[in-house]
C-alpha cells in the first residue's frame, strides 16, 4: 500500500537585515510627463518654484526640448511647475489678470482672433497663446496694451498646465492649434520700440577695452544661446544687437560671437554657416533701436559732457547780441518781467498746478466742474471774478453718466447758453494713466486737439483729472508711481498748461491721506470740508502762490430738477466764512451749541405753529445762514450731538422740546414755565388725593 511521503519541510533563506537609505522623491508624474510632452511638441521649457520663480541659475534662459536635461532637472526638483519659452516656442501669449478691461484691449489692437489654445490661471485669469512668424521678436510688457493685459513672448515665460501655486492649478481651457496673431497686435506689442534718432550715431570709440572684456563675460555666462528650430536666428541677431549697446564695432562683434558664443550654441554654427551668422549680426545691428555703446559708462559720460559743451560760436566784437533766450532776466529785467495774473480771484493762476481734496460726498466735483464752466464762459465762481478765461479739458475717468446733467444745471442756474460752451469745454470719458506710455500718448493727443481750439483766442487750456486714483498706475502714495505722475504734471506746467488734480482721502484725516508730496509740489491747494448731503460744504484755500492761505468759503447750493427722474446740484454761490467764526469753528471737535441754540430757536420762532421731530428740526437748523458750510454743523451732527444737549434745558431752546410727544414747537419762555408749573401741580395733587382716600 502507497503511504503519502512526509512533507518537505521548506527551509527559509535567511536575508541580511536591509540597510536603510535614503532615497529620492520620485518626479511627480503629471509634471515630468506633461514637460515631455511640451518639450515634444517644440516648447522649450524649465523648472520653476511654487512662487513662479526659476530654479536654474539663468531661468529662462535655460529653457530646452532635451529630453534627458528635462528628466535630470525633474529628477533634481521633483514637484518643479513647468516654465515655457514663449518665443522660442513661436508664440506670444496675452496673459488677462482678473478685473482686465477687454474693450480697451480691443480699442487698441482691433478685434482678436479666437484661438484654440488658451489656460485659465490659479487667480481666475487665462492665458491666449498666439503663434508668431519663425524669428519674430514680440517685445513682452505689463499693462502696456491695456489695464491688466501682459504680452509675454521674447525671453519671456509663463507656466503650464498642471502647474500649481498658493492660488491653485493652471488648467487647460482648449488645448488646441493656436490662432495667428494680428499685424496690428504686434506692432501694438512693439510699439515702444521706436528708433532713437542717434541709433547709428557713435559718440564713444568703439571696441574700448573695458568695453570688450564686459561684451566677452556677457557672451560666455549671461547671453541666451541659440538652439536649432527654436528661434536660433532671431536669438542671434538679438545678441548682435546687444553687442552694439556694448560698444561693440559690427566687425569684432563676429569675432567675439564666433569665439565666446557659438561654441555654446546647440548645435553651433560650422565654418560653412559662417557668412549666414555674419549675415544675422548685420541684422541685429539694424535691429537695434539704441544709440551704439548705451549700456557702457563711457557713454553715459559722453553724454554729460556733450549736454553741457559751451557753446562755441564765432564772436563779431561789433555785431548784435544774440536774442535773450525766454525766461531769462538780467539784473535790470527783474523787476519788470511779466508776472502771470490771477485767471480767478485770488484763487488760481492760469498754467499753474492745483489740487483740490476730501473726502467722498464733501463736494469737489460739483465744485470744480463749477470753477472749470466758469473758466470756459467768465462766470463769476463762487461770486469770485474770472480774470483770464480758458478752455478746459475735464478727464472723467468716474462720473461720466451725471456730467451732462450737471453742465445743463449749471447753465440753467446761470443762464447761460450751452452754445457759448461748444469748443471750449471738453469732456474725455475714460482715463489717461499719466505715468504710462499710452496714457501720456493720448493725453497728448487730446492736448493737441483743445490746444488748436485755445490756440485761436490765444487763451491758456486748463485740464481737469476726475479723480487722480483712478488717472495714475499705482497708489497715490507709493513713492515710485507718485514721482511718475509728478513728472507729468510738472511737464504740462512747463508747457503753459494748468493741470487741476481732484483727489479723495478717507474718513477720520483732517488733510489728504498720503497725498503730503502731492499737496507740497502744488502752486495752489483746496481743501474741502462737510458734506453735500446736508448743504454744508466748506472749501479752504490752504495754499496760494502769490495770494492769501487759509481763507474758507462755504458753498450754497441750488438744486435743479432736469426731468421726472434727474436732479442735480449746482454750486451756485460762496460765502466768505469770517475769521472769528472760523478760529471758533476747529473741525468735527468744536463746540457748535451756542451757534446751534440760536439757529433753533430762529427756526422755531419764525414756524411758530408747527411741530417737528429731532430729524426734520436738525436738517432745517443745518440750512441757517449762520451755521451753512461750517464744519460740524451737518444736520446729522446737529441731530446727534447737539439736539440732545439742548433738551437738557441748558439753552435758551429747551423749553420748546416736549418730551411726551418727542418734538419741538415754539413756547414763549412764560408760557412754558406757567405749562411746567400746572403739570408739577397737578401731579402732587393727585398724590395727595389718592393718600387721603386710602
Amino acid at each position: 500500500m502507497a503511504t503519502k511521503s512526509e512533507p518537505k519541510t521548506r527551509r527559509k533563506r535567511k536575508t541580511a537585515p536591509a540597510k536603510s537609505r535614503k532615497t529620492k522623491p520620485s518626479p511627480t508624474p503629471g509634471l515630468l510627463d506633461a514637460a515631455l510632452d511640451y518639450a515634444r511638441q517644440g516648447m522649450p521649457v524649465f523648472p520653476c518654484k511654487s512662487d513662479k520663480t526659476p530654479f536654474t541659475k539663468r531661468g529662462v534662459i535655460d529653457a530646452t526640448t532635451d529630453e534627458k536635461k528635462i528628466r535630470e532637472w525633474w529628477d533634481t526638483w521633483p514637484k518643479a511647475n513647468i516654465g515655457c519659452d514663449v518665443g522660442s516656442a513661436g508664440l506670444m501669449v496675452l496673459d488677462f489678470d482678473p478685473g482686465h478691461d477687454m474693450d480697451e484691449l480691443v480699442d487698441r489692437v482691433g478685434k482678436l482672433p479666437k484661438t484654440k489654445l488658451r489656460q485659465k490661471t490659479p487667480r481666475g485669469g487665462e492665458h491666449w497663446f498666439y503663434e508668431i512668424k519663425p524669428d519674430e521678436i514680440v517685445s513682452p510688457s505689463a499693462s502696456k496694451l491695456a489695464a491688466k493685459v501682459d504680452v509675454r513672448s521674447f525671453n519671456s515665460y509663463v507656466l503650464l498646465a498642471p502647474s500649481t501655486t498658493k492660488d491653485g492649478s493652471y488648467k487647460w481651457l482648449e488645448r488646441g492649434k493656436p490662432a495667428y496673431r494680428t499685424d496690428t497686435l504686434a506692432s501694438e506689442a512693439n510699439s515702444h520700440r521706436t528708433k532713437d534718432e542717434n541709433h547709428d550715431t557713435w559718440i564713444i570709440e568703439p571696441d574700448l577695452p573695458e568695453n570688450v572684456a564686459d561684451a566677452v563675460t556677457w557672451l560666455k555666462s549671461e547671453a541666451k544661446i541659440a538652439t536649432e528650430g527654436q528661434g536660433g536666428d532671431h536669438c542671434a541677431y538679438a545678441t548682435a544687437a546687444m553687442m552694439k549697446s556694448y560698444g561693440i564695432s559690427k566687425e569684432l562683434a563676429f569675432d567675439l560671437m564666433w569665439e565666446h558664443w557659438n561654441p555654446r550654441c546647440n548645435p553651433p554654427w560650422d565654418s560653412s554657416e559662417a557668412d549666414h551668422l555674419e549675415t544675422k549680426i548685420k541684422n541685429g545691428y539694424s535691429y537695434n533701436t539704441s544709440p551704439p555703446g548705451n549700456c557702457t559708462q563711457a557713454y553715459h559720460i559722453a553724454c554729460t559732457k556733450d549736454l553741457f559743451k559751451p557753446v562755441s560760436a564765432p564772436v563779431d566784437p561789433d555785431g548784435d547780441a544774440p536774442p535773450i533766450p525766454e525766461g531769462l532776466f538780467n539784473v535790470d529785467g527783474l523787476a519788470t518781467r511779466p508776472v502771470p495774473p490771477f485767471s480767478v480771484e485770488g484763487v488760481k493762476v492760469a498754467g499753474k498746478y492745483s489740487i483740490a481734496s476730501g473726502r467722498s460726498q464733501a463736494g469737489k466735483s460739483f465744485s470744480e466742474m463749477a470753477l472749470a464752466l466758469s473758466l470756459a464762459t467768465s462766470v463769476p465762481w463762487l461770486g469770485l471774478e474770472i480774470y483770464q478765461p480758458a478752455h478746459v479739458l475735464w478727464i472723467a475717468a468716474e462720473g461720466q453718466d451725471r456730467i451732462d446733467h450737471d453742465v445743463e444745471a449749471w447753465c440753467r442756474e446761470f443762464k447761460v447758453d450751452r452754445a457759448t460752451l461748444h469748443d471750449r469745454f471738453f469732456m474725455f470719458e475714460r482715463s489717461a494713466r499719466l505715468n504710462t506710455d499710452d496714457g501720456k500718448r493720448k493725453l497728448s493727443e487730446l492736448l493737441g486737439y483743445v490746444g488748436w481750439h485755445a490756440a485761436r483766442s490765444d487763451e491758456p487750456v486748463e485740464v481737469w483729472f476726475d479723480t487722480l486714483k483712478r488717472n495714475m498706475r499705482g497708489g497715490v502714495s507709493q513713492e515710485e508711481p507718485t514721482s511718475d505722475v509728478l513728472a507729468t504734471v510738472n511737464d504740462l506746467s512747463a508747457n503753459g498748461y494748468g493741470v487741476n488734480l481732484i483727489a479723495h482721502h478717507g474718513r477720520g484725516h483732517g488733510e489728504t491721506k498720503g497725498l503730503t508730496e502731492w499737496e507740497d509740489d502744488a502752486d495752489f491747494v483746496r481743501h474741502y470740508t462737510g458734506t453735500v448731503r446736508d448743504r454744508s460744504t466748506q472749501i479752504k484755500f490752504s495754499k496760494v502762490k502769490r495770494g492769501e492761505d487759509g481763507w474758507s468759503l462755504a458753498v450754497e447750493y441750488a438744486e435743479h430738477q432736469l426731468s421726472e427722474d434727474a436732479s442735480t446740484l449746482v454750486a451756485a454761490h460762496g460765502k466768505r466764512v469770517e475769521e472769528t467764526t472760523a478760529s471758533t469753528v476747529k473741525g468735527d471737535q468744536a463746540d457748535l451749541t451756542p451757534l446751534v441754540d440760536a439757529a433753533v430757536l430762529r427756526f422755531l420762532s419764525g414756524n411758530a405753529l408747527a411741530k417737528y421731530s429731532n430729524d426734520a428740526l436738525a436738517k432745517a437748523v443745518a440750512c441757517d445762514d449762520e451755521l451753512k458750510g461750517i464744519v460740524g454743523a451737518s444736520g446729522s451732527s446737529i441731530r446727534q450731538k447737539y439736539l440732545p444737549l439742548l433738551r437738557e434745558n441748558h439753552s435758551d431752546c429747551g423749553h420748546c422740546y416736549d418730551p411726551r410727544t418727542s418734538r419741538w414747537r415754539y413756547v414763549e419762555p412764560e408760557a412754558r414755565h406757567a405749562e411746567m408749573f400746572k403739570v408739577i401741580d397737578g401731579g402732587r395733587s393727585g398724590r395727595k388725593r389718592k393718600a387721603r382716600k386710602g
